[in-house]
C-alpha cells in the first residue's frame, strides 16, 4: 500500500481506500441487512413491553423469567426444593431485611388485588426483593384478602416474579401478614 504524504490529492487517497476494501457478501444467509436487524429488534421489544394500565414500568429492559415456576409457600409446604436453606431460616424466623411494606386494611377485594399486583410489579422492576404485605386476619381469621393473596401470587404474571412467600412472624403481623421474596431481575 502506498504511503500518503501532504502532496497526495483527495482522489489519490480515495483510490488507495478503494484498493484496500473488499466486497461484502450480502447473499450470505447468516448476514442480515440493517433493516432486518431493526425489524427484529422492534418486534423483540414489543414482546417485552407488555401493557398494564395499573402499572408504571420502571425498567423496560428487565426480562421476566418465564419458565412457569410457581412460588413456594413456606407456611404450608415442606417441599422446599430449589430454595436456599438460609432464605428459609431467615423467612421463618422473621429476620428479613424488609425493603418495602404494603398495608391492605380497608380495601375491597378488587381494589386490594389491583394495589397488590402493582406493588409486586413495581418492587420487582426496582430490584427490591423482600416485601411485607399486611392483609389483616379478617373475621375469625378467614379474611377474603388473606385467603386471596396466595391465589394471586400463584397466577401469572406474579408467579414469574415471586420466589417464595410465607406467613409473617408474630412481630410483623403473624397470620395477618405475608413475607414475599421476589426473584432477581435479569437485565
Amino acid at each position: 500500500m502506498k504511503e500518503s504524504n501532504e502532496k497526495t490529492s483527495d482522489n489519490e487517497l480515495w483510490d488507495l481506500v478503494k484498493q484496500s476494501t473488499r466486497e461484502l457478501n450480502i447473499n450470505n444467509s447468516k448476514t442480515k441487512t440493517f433493516s432486518e436487524k431493526i425489524k427484529r429488534k422492534t418486534t423483540e421489544n414489543k414482546k417485552l413491553n407488555h401493557v398494564d394500565t395499573n402499572f408504571k414500568k420502571v425498567n423496560t429492559n428487565a426480562k421476566i423469567n418465564i419458565n412457569n415456576k410457581k412460588p413456594v409457600n413456606l407456611s404450608n409446604e415442606n417441599k422446599t426444593l430449589g430454595v436456599n436453606r438460609s432464605s428459609i431460616k431467615k423467612m421463618r424466623a422473621g429476620n428479613l431485611n424488609i425493603n418495602s411494606k404494603l398495608d391492605l386494611h380497608g380495601y375491597k377485594i378488587k381494589e386490594a388485588e389491583i394495589v397488590f399486583t402493582k406493588f409486586i410489579k413495581d418492587n420487582y422492576y426496582m430490584n427490591k426483593r423482600n416485601l411485607l404485605v399486611i392483609s389483616g386476619k379478617g373475621n375469625q381469621g378467614k379474611g377474603k384478602i388473606k385467603q386471596s393473596i396466595p391465589v394471586w401470587l400463584n397466577n401469572s404474571p406474579l408467579s414469574e416474579m415471586v420466589y417464595i412467600y410465607s406467613a409473617a412472624a408474630r412481630k410483623d403481623g403473624g397470620d395477618g401478614a405475608f413475607y414475599i421474596c421476589l426473584r432477581k431481575t435479569y437485565n
